[in-house]
């Protein structure tokens, strides 16, 4: 079974804050993701939710989802990110 791990990557841009959901393991996989953020601020709220397919070569890390939300003030959101290998392997991060 591959040791596969995951995280979401934050940086600020002009906009806001870019969410980066990365996945990554020692031996190659593959499996299905779930990325989703929902986010709350002056203009109103968000729910974003990207999924898929993914095939990791070894210690290559992949994106796998890629979010920009706003960071001003007042503003607040929450990331989850669920991975889920064809192997068994899974992991989760939040932001």
């Amino acid at each position: 079974m591959a040791s596969i791990q995951c995280e979401i990557r934050s940086r600020p841009v002009s906009s806001g804050t870019e969410l980066t959901g990365v996945v990554w393991a020692p031996e190659g996989a593959q499996g299905n993701y779930r990325f989703s953020v929902a986010s709350r601020g002056s203009g109103g709220t968000s729910n974003i939710v990207q999924s898929g397919f993914f095939v990791l070569q070894p210690h290559q890390p992949k994106i796998v989802g890629s979010v920009v939300v706003n960071s001003g003030s007042g503003s607040s959101f929450a990331a989850h990110l669920s991975v889920q290998a064809e192997d068994g392997g899974m992991c989760g991060a939040k932001a």
